[in-house]
């Protein structure tokens, strides 16, 4: 059976929200083209010719062993500065991203509507998915964004991932989630759910009339140069909508960088700058299980996080998955982290990551530094000793 997770932990609602969509939207438009596409493979680069600081950035990952981390991408300004596995990773090999799977669906869904397959975020399920209103009028009045915000209303029990595991052990997964009672207000309240994400596929299945996976190698993963990704279906061979994608941690940034670029690749704009503004948009304010505050927008993450060492609270957005798995984009720091983990502590990457940016001295670059980029390697080197405790 696959394993199924929630990405995040616990959330309530909150009116106190720091992380501003405006700000974030201006930034993405602000930032300068690269000097380079990654498709066929990245760059790598000092530190401190991207402006950071090497011997403060190899203080860092020595934190990182001993954390369940199984792999680490940093890339500033589209250069690789610093990359790491266990020993339970290679960067030859895909790694189960889980509930970080929401993000791409949310990318092809995105997709679907620049390319007419979808009318847009209002449609109706009554118009994608008849067997909606066959099981409650109500149901079919539900909206593609009520699916992408978790503010469908449809009761899922995330308690020890009880709905999502008798999702799985079902014979007909969508049925399941069609058949699950309205609790909520649509549009209103949110409920972070499998079942929604699941839905979400199981709607661009139709309305682009080939398998999700398909229509992501066509429309996503091919002009970003992304290969070898699995991806798991349903009994119904309906591929999966929120977890079980499984990709290399390179091409996890390569979507980062996609999004960082507000929808262009190369010449290529894969994502309309019109479905990065919806996407980044603030649906639900959530406070964390660490009592820090953030939103949430179309299948992906959305927050504000500190630089250690200054005042600055910093714009972020990313994908999450269960145990660690993350795409932390951070626009105004041309900024883009990927981690792997399997880690029982969800908040131990962000954690990294604060301490990461705090390595940032300049957006110009800093005088070389050949003894703090040898640290620096010797401690990513040393990283593939560990193994996971």
């Amino acid at each position: 059976m696959l394993a199924v997770t929630t990405a995040c932990g616990n959330q309530k609602e909150t009116k106190a929200d720091v992380y501003s969509d405006r700000e974030i939207i201006k930034q993405l438009q602000e930032l300068k083209k690269p000097d380079y596409w990654p498709t066929e493979q990245w760059k790598s680069s000092t530190p401190e010719a991207q402006g950071m600081d090497s011997t403060a950035l190899a203080d860092v990952m020595k934190q990182v062993p001993g954390n369940n981390i199984h792999s680490l991408v940093l890339v500033r300004n589209g250069y690789i500065l610093a990359e790491g596995y266990n020993a339970d990773a290679s960067p030859d090999v895909a790694q189960d991203i889980l509930s970080a799977t929401k993000s791409l669906t949310s990318a092809l869904t995105g997709i679907a509507i620049d390319e007419g397959k979808l009318k847009g975020v209002s449609q109706k399920l009554s118009e994608v998915l008849p067997q909606a209103v066959a099981t409650s009028p109500d149901k079919g009045a539900l909206t593609i964004e009520n699916l992408l915000t978790m503010t469908s209303g449809l009761k899922w029990d995330n308690e020890g991932e009880r709905s999502s595991n008798e999702m799985v052990d079902s014979s007909d997964w969508v049925k399941y989630i069609l058949d699950q009672p309205l609790v909520g207000k649509m549009g209103k309240d949110f409920n972070y759910s499998n079942g929604n994400a699941h839905l979400m596929s199981a709607i661009l299945q139709k309305a682009v009339n080939m398998p999700t996976a398909k229509y992501a190698e066509q429309k996503l993963f091919a002009p970003l140069g992304i290969k070898d990704v699995e991806w798991y279906a349903d009994p119904q061979n309906i591929d999966i909508g929120a977890f079980s994608v499984h990709m290399k941690a390179r091409d996890l940034a390569k979507i980062g960088y996609l999004y960082l670029h507000n929808g262009l690749w190369d010449k290529q704009q894969v994502l309309s700058t019109k479905w990065i503004e919806a996407t980044l948009k603030k649906h639900d304010d959530q406070e964390f299980a660490d009592g820090s505050l953030g939103s949430y927008g179309y299948f992906w993450w959305l927050k504000n996080i500190e630089s250690k060492g200054t005042a600055n609270r910093i714009n972020m957005f990313y994908a999450a998955g269960s145990g660690g798995q993350r795409i932390y984009v951070l626009p105004k720091q041309n900024l883009i982290a990927v981690f792997t983990a399997s880690t029982a502590n969800s908040f131990v990457t962000e954690s990294l990551l604060e301490k990461i940016v705090g390595a940032i001295r300049s957006d110009s670059p800093l005088p070389a530094n050949a003894d703090g980029v040898n640290n620096l390697n010797a401690v990513m080197t040393s990283f593939k000793q560990m193994k996971d405790k």
